[in-house]
C-alpha cells in the first residue's frame, strides 16, 4: 500500500485540498492591487499588478501539489515540488500574517503551511535515511505545544469560568446550528462544554509527549474532537488537516519501527537540526507567552528571542475564545446610493472561513492596536474594495456587533457601523460607533504596540 511507505501523502493531500478551496477567494490571497480586487495596500507588499496573476500563482501553487502526490517513485522532484508548495505557504500564511487584513487565512492557513513543513522534513529524512524516531518526537512537540497554548489561553480567558465556547456555537460566522443551541445550550450545558474544552486540549499536550501508548488515546481524543469540530463548527479546512495529522503520525511511526538506521553525514545533520528546532520552538513558546505577559527581558535576549520566534513563526492560540467569536460581522450590500434596495453578501462569501476571519479580524483589531487608527482605516477601506469588486456594486455596509448573554438568554449589541461607498477611484468610509465598547470579564487582550508582536 502506498501510502504505508509514503504517510505523508497524507498531508500532501489535505494541503492540496485546502489549496482548491482557496480557489474562489484567490484574488483575497494573492491580489495584491486594491483596484483589481485585492488587498494588500501600498504600506504592504505588493504581489501583484493585475488580475491574471493571482490565477497563475494559484495555478503553480496548485500544480505543485499535484506532483507533490503523483511523484512518488522520484523522491528528488517530488522533493522539490513539495518544497515550492513549503514556500508559498510560508510566504502567504506565514510571513504574511500580521500584514493583510485576510491575516494568513487564520489557523486553516498556519496548520497547512504546519503539515507540509513536516511533510518537507519527512521527506529530507527518506532521502537522507535519517532517525524518524527523532522527526517523530520533533512533531510531537511541535503539537503538543500548539495544543498546551490553545488550552492556556482558554483558561486564562475565562473558559473555565463558564465565559467562551457558546459564543462560537450561537454565532453564525462559525456555527452552523445557531438556533438549536440558542434554544437548547443551557449555562450549565455551556460550563461543562467550556471545561471540557480547556481539560481535553491540555490532556492532548501532556498524553502526546509520555509515550506511543499514551499519545494512542491523544490522538483518538484529537480525531473525535475534530469530527465533532466537522460536523457543528464552520472552520473550513481546519479540521480535515487536524484530522489528517494524528494519522499521519501514526503511519510514520509504523514506518520509523522498520526503517533501517545510517551513519551517513547527511543524515547526521539532518537529525542535528531537528534537534536545534526542537529547541528554538520551545523558547518561541516561552518568549511569547513571557511578552504576553508583560514580564520584561534584557534587550539582547528579547531581540534574541523575538527573532528565533520569527523564524519559527510560532503563535499563541486563541482560536474559539470569547473575545474572537462574541463578534458577529456582517455585511450589508447596496445596489445604488442610499439604504434601499439593500441584501446580504451572498451566501458563498458569507460561509467561507476565510472572509470570516477577515471580519472578525476587523472587530478585534481595535481592541489589541486602540493606537493605529491610520492602520484600522486602510484595512476598512481593503475589505470594502474587496467585497465591492466581488459584487460589483459601489456601497456596502459593515455592521459590528457584540452577542451578549445574561443567564441563558441572548441578545445583540450594535458596536459600528462602516458605510463606504466607491467615488471614481477613492473609498469613502463613514463610521458610526454606538458606544457599546465596554470589555466583559471574559475578554482578554494584550495591547501591542506593533503589529506582529505580543509585546
Amino acid at each position: 500500500m502506498v501510502i504505508l511507505q509514503h504517510p505523508d501523502l497524507i498531508l500532501q493531500f489535505s494541503h492540496l485540498l485546502y489549496i482548491i478551496s482557496l480557489f474562489p477567494i484567490r484574488s483575497l490571497v494573492f491580489a495584491g492591487a486594491a483596484q483589481n480586487g485585492g488587498v494588500l495596500d501600498k504600506n504592504y507588499q505588493r504581489i501583484t499588478r493585475n488580475y491574471q496573476s493571482q490565477n497563475i500563482i494559484w495555478i503553480i501553487w496548485f500544480l505543485s501539489c499535484f506532483f507533490s502526490l503523483a511523484l512518488i517513485n522520484d523522491s528528488i522532484k517530488r522533493l522539490l515540488a513539495t518544497l515550492i508548495c513549503l514556500i508559498f505557504s510560508r510566504f502567504y500564511f506565514i510571513s504574511l500574517r500580521f500584514k493583510t487584513i485576510y491575516r494568513g487565512c487564520g489557523a486553516p492557513g498556519y496548520m497547512t503551511y504546519w503539515s507540509i513543513f513536516y511533510s518537507v522534513i519527512y521527506q529530507v529524512c527518506e532521502i537522507s535515511q535519517s532517525d524518524l524516531n527523532i522527526f517523530i518526537k520533533l512533531i510531537v512537540l511541535d503539537l503538543a505545544l500548539i495544543f498546551w497554548s490553545a488550552g492556556l489561553f482558554k483558561y486564562r480567558a475565562g473558559y473555565l469560568q463558564g465565559y467562551g465556547i457558546e459564543f462560537g456555537l450561537v454565532n453564525p460566522m462559525w456555527s452552523r446550528f445557531t438556533q438549536f443551541f440558542k434554544s437548547f445550550l443551557t449555562v450549565k450545558l455551556a460550563k461543562v462544554l467550556n471545561f471540557l474544552a480547556v481539560i481535553s486540549e491540555l490532556l492532548i499536550s501532556v498524553l502526546i509527549v509520555t509515550g506511543s501508548k499514551r499519545a494512542l488515546v491523544a490522538g483518538c481524543l484529537l480525531l473525535i474532537l475534530m469530527f465533532v469540530s466537522l460536523l457543528v463548527i464552520r472552520l473550513g479546512m481546519l479540521t480535515l488537516t487536524m484530522i489528517a495529522i494524528p494519522t499521519f503520525i501514526v503511519f510514520a511511526a509504523r514506518e520509523s519501527e522498520i526503517a533501517q538506521e545510517s551513519n551517513s553525514v547527511l543524515a547526521d545533520q539532518i537529525e542535528s537540526f531537528i534537534y536545534i528546532y526542537a529547541v528554538l520552538l520551545v523558547v518561541s513558546t516561552i518568549w511569547n507567552w513571557l511578552a504576553f505577559s508583560s514580564i520584561r527581558l534584557t534587550p539582547t535576549l528579547r531581540t534574541t528571542a523575538a527573532g528565533i520566534t520569527k523564524f519559527t513563526g510560532a503563535i499563541i492560540w486563541s482560536v474559539f475564545t470569547a473575545n474572537i467569536t462574541e463578534n458577529q460581522v456582517s455585511v450589508e450590500i447596496f445596489e445604488r446610493e442610499g439604504l434601499a434596495n439593500s441584501k446580504n453578501m451572498r451566501r458563498s462569501l458569507r460561509n467561507n472561513v476565510h472572509v470570516n476571519i477577515m471580519l472578525a479580524n476587523l472587530a478585534v483589531f481595535p481592541s489589541y492596536f486602540p493606537h493605529a487608527k491610520q492602520e484600522l482605516d486602510e484595512r476598512i477601506r481593503a475589505i470594502g474594495n474587496w467585497i465591492m469588486y466581488l459584487e460589483n456594486v459601489k456601497s456596502i455596509q459593515i455592521r459590528v456587533e457584540r452577542i451578549c448573554s445574561q443567564d441563558g438568554n441572548w441578545s445583540i449589541e450594535i458596536v459600528k457601523k462602516y458605510y463606504l461607498s466607491k467615488v471614481g477611484k477613492l473609498t469613502l468610509v463613514t463610521e458610526k460607533e454606538f458606544g457599546n465598547n465596554a470589555k466583559t470579564k471574559y475578554h482578554l487582550v494584550k495591547v501591542s504596540k506593533k503589529l506582529g508582536s505580543y509585546e
